[in-house]
């Protein structure tokens, strides 16, 4: 029996360092203008990818933003950058601090509930909260109990989070296009598509609990995208390399920091963010719901390839790179 063809790999899309005009709500109005009034929560809005987010969204000119986290000082220095910003189009945004263990279904359902009782029903979420853990953790020894709460936070408290945005998320009018369609973006960590192998030899270091729990959340996402077909869109997004508090700690602790840092070129924190703005406006219906995305390809490559991915179910997603090699999603068209 011989072996069936392999199908033509897709063409990743160019690769992008920073914010450019297709994504910039500063630089492409339209864009902007698709988010305008949108209510918007964030949980782990206090500092680093999340912080940059919260500011990117209020360049669309939202009626409110939501900052969640476990942190309240860090959601206030959020928020007065977000109202102090010479950027920010209106003055007239309202920016909501409350504090959260995502881990804790009980202060999850009490912060949507709260969010949607003082703004109304949530348009947007960005779940951005998540836990490393020490670096050099390995899975096999006693002591690895940071191991399993990055399963607490990251899978766990992402679960309930997107949970309970869809119980107080809007609903898109009936019979409408989808324009009003609650949308949930999962932010997530390339070191997951990693090679253990290749992370700890060359990269010098060891993070099992984040990156095991980062790719079982993106299954976990998917799923997510199938519960609300046809009224949600939900994604999956790797920020890119940032410079933050996570990524000092990850090149600071590991075996030859140097080696690290010289194998990491670092992405603008803005690129993430303006991504994510994109995603979530209407120009981000191209892409499937369910689908894991890098926030550094080009989103004009993406949408060029936007029927590609509809009829492959394999594309942007989490898996063994062959399986449609022996029929499986094989495209009836």
């Amino acid at each position: 029996m011989s072996t069936p063809a392999a199908p033509p790999r897709p063409q990743l899309p160019p690769f992008h360092r920073s914010t450019y005009p297709a994504i910039s709500p500063l630089q492409n109005a339209a864009l902007a203008k698709t988010l305008t009034g949108k209510r918007i929560l964030i949980t782990g809005g206090g500092s680093g990818i999340g912080a940059a987010i919260a500011k990117a969204f209020a360049n669309t000119e939202p009626a409110t933003i939501v900052l969640c986290g476990r942190r309240l000082d860090a959601l206030e220095a959020t928020k007065s950058s977000i109202l102090n910003s010479n950027t920010i189009k209106s003055k007239a945004v309202q920016v909501v601090t409350l504090s959260v263990d995502v881990t804790r279904e009980d202060q999850v359902e009490s912060v949507f509930q709260q969010a949607r009782e003082a703004v109304g029903p949530l348009d947007v979420c960005i779940s951005c909260a998540g836990f490393f853990g020490e670096n050099g953790e390995r899975v096999v020894d006693d002591a690895s109990e940071q191991i399993w709460k990055a399963f607490e936070v990251n899978v766990k408290g992402s679960m309930l989070v997107a949970r309970h945005f869809f119980k107080n998320a809007t609903q898109d009018a009936e019979g409408g296009d989808g324009a009003s369609q609650p949308v949930l973006i999962s932010i997530n960590a390339g070191l997951g598509h990693l090679p253990p192998p290749l992370v700890a030899g060359p990269m010098a270091s060891s993070t099992p609990g984040y990156s095991a729990s980062k790719m079982g959340l993106a299954k976990l996402m998917e799923w997510v995208a199938v519960d609300v077909q046809g009224r949600g869109r939900v994604y999956s997004v790797h920020p890119g390399i940032v410079k933050s508090d996570l990524a000092d700690r990850l090149v600071g602790t590991a075996a030859n920091p140097e080696q690290l840092k010289a194998a990491v070129t670092f992405d603008d924190a803005e690129l993430p963010a303006d991504f994510c703005v994109w995603l979530a406006s209407t120009e981000g219906k191209c892409i499937p719901s369910g689908k894991y995305l890098w926030c550094n390809w080009d989103v004009d490559a993406l949408k060029e390839q936007s029927s590609q991915i509809y009829r492959n179910p394999f594309m942007h997603t989490t898996g063994l790179l062959g399986l449609e090699l022996f029929g499986f999603g094989a495209d009836p068209h």
